[in-house]
């Protein structure tokens, strides 16, 4: 049995004390480094960004235990310490228990700290637990295998390189993707990067988090874990209950292991994305039952619930670029936020997608303002000739113009880019711009529907 004043002990002496402070600073910098940029904070988001800190919690744990893990071979303590009544396996699992425990307290500080922000400005939903506590489970998987490599390869080098390894090995998942990481060039194989706590995971308020491997993950950590520190215990006394435990601990790989692939192969995700590209729909692609929330402005503006804040703060801004089309003939009549792998609505509905920043979210409402549903937006590098063959450059730059004008006039100038930097655009907008109003008017109403579809020569901008 592990004593537990020598844990107390070991707590103080180990070198998590001091890797505390790092630990803390690492997450902070991986959720400060893009994870809650956005104005809605959204509880799918923050869920998985709490799992995502054990990309380098992790690995720098691993480290710091097979650090713990030689310490009695680098001081040559190792036959004095064989001479003492209390039974080596003992003490190392009390190390290993003294050292985990600082991580654990930092992964646990970090996700309050998080779960308090959240709950602070989300507006819909509650906490993920599952990516969460998968999350959790994952470090001592991370510390028992960096412990058991520490103690079978006891050199000053073990311990950087364990850390190293480790966090390249889970980078190289994470930047595979979501169902792209190859292990192999057979797609099939890609259900174990799921295996793994820095998996990317499909996450949205619409969806909600999948696949949802957060019963088959804590099985197979809890399973490595037993493993590691069960292979230390079988090196110090081969006794029946410790066969016991290392037997059970790899059923639980296993069945972790077995029920990964189970819950990714039903889920389907790589046939969804097939279907998605294709423009087809999965049955599985069920909405989560939710209520769009809707402005009373000229032009109402809808959104998911859990982005009230961003609509809140965007649809008169929505609504000032769009002023000028109002009511022309193929003019938007509501403005919708896109629901991504459902069916795109048709005629006069205007679809935006809420980003991280005003610029962004707002150049995508102007190009669907210049463009209708099922044609061609704006195409900048494109040199195809317009429908009636007149122009030597493509009808889209019209659009492109035109959209350049209605940023201006909302005071978007900083978005101008995103239309393309072909000399004639910016002249085009500047000479509409000078237009009166009532010239402005007219032109649009005689020519916007077919602006939108693609069938205006840049020349006939007035």
């Amino acid at each position: 049995m592990v004593n537990g004043r020598l844990i107390r002990i070991e707590t103080r002496r180990s070198v998590g004390l001091w890797l505390f402070p790092p630990l803390l600073a690492l997450a902070w910098f991986y959720l400060h480094g893009g994870q809650f940029g956005f104005l809605t904070m959204l509880w799918v988001q923050a869920s998985v960004a709490v799992r995502g800190i054990v990309f380098f919690i992790g690995p720098t744990l691993a480290g710091a235990t097979a650090w713990m893990a030689g310490r009695e071979r680098r001081r040559g303590v190792e036959e004095l310490l064989a001479t003492t009544p209390q039974p080596a396996w003992s003490r190392q699992l009390a190390t290993w228990t003294g050292t985990v425990l600082w991580g654990l307290l930092a992964y646990a500080l970090v996700a309050l700290a998080v779960g308090v922000l959240t709950a602070r400005q989300a507006v819909w939903g509650g906490p993920i637990l599952w990516p969460v506590i998968a999350g959790l489970l994952a470090l001592p998987a991370h510390a028992a295998l960096g412990f058991a490599l520490g103690r079978f390869v006891p050199t000053r080098f073990t311990a950087p390189l364990v850390a190293v390894v480790f966090f390249f090995a889970q980078a190289f998942v994470w930047v595979g993707g979501f169902g792209a990481a190859k292990f192999s060039n057979d797609p099939r194989f890609d259900w174990l990067t799921f295996l793994s706590p820095t998996a990317r995971l499909d996450q949205s308020v619409w969806y909600g988090i999948r696949p949802n491997v957060g019963l088959p993950q804590a099985l197979f950590f809890l399973g490595l874990t037993g493993l590691a520190l069960g292979s230390l215990a079988l090196r110090e006394r081969q006794v029946p209950i410790t066969w016991g435990i290392v037997a059970m601990s790899g059923f639980l790989t296993f069945a972790g292991v077995a029920l990964v692939y189970q819950a990714v192969s039903a889920d389907g995700m790589q046939e969804r994305e097939a279907a998605r590209r294709a423009g087809a729909f999965d049955p599985r692609d069920g909405l989560i039952p939710f209520e769009l929330v809707c402005t009373a402005d000229p032009l109402p503006v809808c959104a998911h619930p859990a982005y009230r804040p961003w609509l809140e703060e965007n649809a008169p801004l929505i609504n000032e670029v769009a002023a000028p089309v109002l009511g022309l003939p193929g003019a938007p009549t509501r403005a919708e936020q896109r629901t991504p792998l459902a069916p795109k609505p048709f005629g006069e509905t205007l679809l935006f997608s809420p980003q991280s920043g005003q610029r962004s979210s707002i150049v995508d409402v102007v190009r669907n303002l210049v463009t209708a549903p099922g044609y061609p937006g704006p195409d900048y590098a494109s040199e195809s000739r317009c429908p009636d063959g007149q122009e030597s450059y493509s009808c889209r730059l019209a659009q492109s113009a035109v959209g350049l004008w209605l940023l201006r006039r909302a005071g978007f100038e900083q978005g101008e880019r995103a239309f393309g930097t072909h000399p004639d655009l910016s002249p085009a907008a500047t000479r509409f711009a000078a237009l009166p109003p009532e010239q402005q008017r007219a032109w649009l109403q005689a020519n916007y529907a077919a602006l939108r579809e693609g069938r205006v020569p840049l020349s006939a901008l007035p």
